[in-house]
């Protein structure tokens, strides 16, 4: 694959991705699709524009592959899955850590049959320090922090149990997050999350 173009309404920004003198920079969606002749487009903003930008894109003839989570309302999936279907295009969501060594081999063993029936699962993920994220927009989602974290344990459980049901949650302030610069400390409401499924 060959990249062609970024798309991104931050022209500095959009400058420091790009490398290579001949990938173009657009600071806007419509703009970028008129120019250029593309095969694939990737859709890496906040959740609230892939529903839009996908659906644009597959209407200029795009395949596309958009960061998780899909989208925030089964309506908007709704209306990619229908756009999909009547344009004809291909697009799937990224569900990178389903990749990951441990994970395929998890998989394999499950399968196989080797581990047994599956009676219960424990799904740990964490990770106090958030000073990595450049962006106060990852805070600022409807599901914030959780909302940006969760997919990546919903997808690898549907992996192997594909009737899951909610059983309980609950959320609770821990008080050990460590929030960067870029955000406020009311952005981030909880530290812990934990959710039962049957």
């Amino acid at each position: 694959m060959r990249v062609k173009a970024v798309c991104d309404r931050n022209q500095e920004r959009a400058e420091k991705l790009v490398k290579q003198k001949n990938i173009n920079i657009y600071n806007d969606l419509t703009t970028l699709l008129t120019a250029e002749n593309l095969d694939v487009v990737i859709i890496l903003t906040p959740p609230e524009f892939h529903c839009v930008m996908a659906c644009q894109a597959m209407d200029a003839g795009c395949d596309v592959l958009i960061e998780k989570p899909f989208t925030y309302s089964l309506a908007e999936a709704d209306q990619v899955i229908a756009k999909q279907k009547e344009t004809g295009r291909r697009f799937s969501v990224i569900h990178n850590e389903l990749f990951k060594p441990t994970v395929t081999e998890l998989k394999t063993r499950v399968m196989s049959g080797e581990i047994g029936k599956i009676c219960s699962v424990r799904f740990f993920s964490g990770r106090r320090n958030q000073t990595f994220i450049p962006e106060p927009w990852y805070f600022q989602t409807y599901g914030g922090r959780v909302g940006e974290t969760l997919p990546h344990a919903l997808y690898q459980l549907i992996e192997y149990f594909d009737d899951l049901v909610v059983e309980y949650v609950r959320a609770r302030k821990l008080g050990h997050c460590i929030i960067p610069d870029v955000a406020k400390s009311v952005d981030v409401k909880y530290d812990e999350l934990f959710v039962e499924f049957r």
